[in-house]
């Protein structure tokens, strides 16, 4: 297969490899030498030597090139870094990725996090393949190639937020993996030259983030919401009412979290990590649980939810599913005067983690002490004596039973029935069996 244009073309003759290349119009042949000097003999180590020698003379201005020979325009260090790359070639652009998954300095990050990550690499190395292919290693992307990507992810139409979040991963990415991409080039003994990655905030600015927080739901809005819904879109809002978990975590819980025995999940949050919070199940959803077959209890709660989530290209369908629901109960999910014919950007001012919001202020007005709710929730406040407190089984199950958010909690069982079925819970299997036999009897 052909080279583009600008990379070279391997040649062979006898055992050694040589390379010819073209600069302003002149046609250079070079043999290939390996970093003692000698002639390279196999394609692989040639085509190394290739990347690196191309790669160098694509930095090269190109007036200097037109003035003398190809061996004239390098001095001893250039001769010097190139026999060093040959020998050690720095980090290739499409080897970037797995290194920085083998990197131990990369920041710890959940399962969730990393595909977004890879979906930010993607998109880059799609746009370098297609827009600059003689762009062969990390360091040959300069801040004006940065800058020239950014302009792209700006007119992709990408949110203030998801333009940030690509930017600062390519940011990260080249801290994490400076070594390998040789962003400080090291000057013999003196100390090595600076050099910032082509995303640093010097070379690129972020946007502006406004903050547009969602409201909560009525408690009448909360009824139509769930009462409408059906299959797994109905389990997905239960869990978001029910728990607060956001949207990530609720689509992505596991059936080991949930123990419907103690009527409590033990989640460890994917944006807070750390330890796992306790969130205590509410009897609506607990029914809901109970009423989905032993056997199928393994794995994701909502199996296909998940394997949609966790791709960050299908994501999008989860909450276009959920912004759809919304609008067919008659809740308006834009702020008035934006979105649609206006004109004017979509402010989303009602989404799934205003279930969130319902839950923490349902919680609230129930008189639960914000301490706790605090705990429930998984926020961090230096503020709160939040590094003290501790939230137990029997304390987020206090909190689960402040949740009487529908028609069909406001509807309450005889108190003796709702004891029955409390006690039956937590008897004895035997007494269970016992009392079912009694139940059972006819007159």
């Amino acid at each position: 297969m052909r080279r583009k244009r600008g990379q070279g073309h391997i040649l062979k003759r006898g055992t050694s490899y040589y390379l010819r290349f073209c600069i302003d119009g002149q046609i250079i042949t070079k043999v290939l030498r390996d970093e003692v000097g000698a002639a390279i003999k196999n394609q692989r180590d040639a085509e190394k030597a290739r990347d690196v020698i191309m790669s160098a003379y694509a930095a090269k201005d190109k007036k200097e090139l037109r003035k003398s020979a190809v061996n004239a325009l390098m001095t001893a260090e250039t001769k010097a870094e190139i026999a060093a790359d040959i020998a050690n070639p720095p980090l290739r652009i499409k080897e970037a990725w797995q290194a920085y998954l083998d990197s131990q300095g990369k920041p710890d990050s959940g399962e969730r996090t990393l595909k977004d990550y890879e979906g930010y690499f993607n998109k880059f190395a799609s746009w370098i393949a297609k827009n600059h292919a003689n762009k062969i290693f990390m360091r040959d992307v300069t801040e004006e190639i940065a800058a020239n990507y950014a302009t792209y992810l700006n007119k992709s139409g990408l949110s203030a937020n998801s333009f940030n979040k690509n930017i600062s991963f390519m940011n990260l990415l080249y801290n994490t993996l400076e070594k390998a991409i040789r962003l400080k080039k090291e000057k013999n003994n003196e100390a090595a030259e600076e050099k910032k990655s082509p995303f640093d905030r010097g070379f690129i600015t972020r946007k502006e983030l406004k903050k547009q927080s969602r409201r909560e739901f009525t408690i009448d809005e909360i009824r139509r919401i769930l009462d409408s819904a059906e299959g797994d879109l109905l389990l997905l809002l239960e869990i978001g009412i029910f728990t607060g978990l956001r949207l990530g975590d609720a689509c992505t819980l596991k059936w080991g979290e949930i123990d419907l025995t103690r009527r409590i999940i033990k989640r460890t949050l994917n944006k807070t990590g750390g330890d796992p919070i306790l969130i205590g199940i509410p009897r609506l959803l607990q029914e809901s649980l109970e009423a989905i077959p032993a056997k199928a209890r393994v794995g994701y709660l909502l199996p296909e939810i998940a394997e949609i989530y966790q791709n960050v290209n299908t994501r999008p369908r989860i909450v276009r599913k959920l912004q759809e629901h919304f609008k067919k109960c008659g809740i308006a999910t834009w702020k008035a005067g934006t979105g649609g014919e206006t004109g004017k950007r979509a402010v989303v001012e009602v989404g799934f983690h205003s279930l969130r919001h319902s839950y923490v202020s349902l919680l609230a007005a129930s008189g639960a002490p914000v301490a706790l709710i605090q705990k429930q929730v998984g926020h961090a406040n230096p503020e709160m004596t939040n590094h003290y407190l501790h939230m137990d089984e029997s304390g987020a199950r206090q909190l689960a039973e402040a949740l009487t958010l529908t028609a069909k909690c406001e509807q309450k069982q005889e108190p003796e029935r709702e004891r029955l079925a409390e006690l039956a819970r937590s008897a004895d299997i035997e007494a269970v069996k016992r009392a079912l036999k009694i139940l059972e009897t006819k007159d």
